[in-house]
């Protein structure tokens, strides 16, 4: 039997992570590697790693940094039945592209988010737009993550009610009490 379940808590080295991967033989079904930091080429070897190594992944919990959002379009690509995504976005995360590359490449199972995650509205909305018009008949579960615990601001709570009623988010919820890939 291979490893299925990867959960990652502590710094451990990109290639000791990297030959883990390797030796699960593709059976991998869920990654959460939380609040660890790379740099920028140790984070892109990760990715590289699981998108070559894991075809079956259905649930990624992963630190994404402008360096390496390219690999996550690779990543949607070879990982064809990924249900659920979790991305931290580090400090000056470019959430537009990230979103874009979401809605252009994401597999058909795909439409569980959450982001540990705080913008102004433009980036949200354009992201609903997006999905509205290639994503359709998958709505999304969201879930907006603040680790200093603030609620989301009105005005994007009022975009998602919109969002909703257009069943465009089937389900929404603004807390970090539940498990990495479970979506309330």
């Amino acid at each position: 039997a291979f490893l299925q379940i990867l959960k990652v808590n502590n710094d451990y080295p990109v290639i000791f992570l990297e030959g883990i991967i390797e030796s699960t033989s593709g059976y991998l079904s869920e990654i959460a590697i939380n609040r660890i930091s790379y740099d920028d080429l140790n984070s892109k070897i990760l990715v590289q790693a699981i998108y070559t190594k894991c075809p079956k992944l259905k649930y990624l919990k992963l630190e994404f940094k402008n360096n390496n959002i390219l690999e996550l379009e690779k990543l949607l690509i070879n990982c064809q039945y990924l249900d659920g995504l979790f991305i931290i976005g580090i400090f000056g995360f470019d959430w537009y592209r990230c979103f874009e590359i979401l809605t252009r490449s994401s597999p058909i199972n795909l439409f569980k988010f959450k982001f540990n995650y705080s913008t102004h509205i433009g980036c949200l909305k354009l992201f609903f737009d997006d999905w509205k018009v290639k994503c359709p008949d998958r709505p999304m579960k969201l879930q907006l993550i603040d680790e200093k615990r603030r609620p989301i601001s009105k005005e994007n709570e009022n975009l998602i009610e919109t969002y909703k009623a257009e069943g465009i988010i089937k389900k929404f919820s603004n807390h970090l009490y539940n498990e990495d890939f479970e979506w309330l």
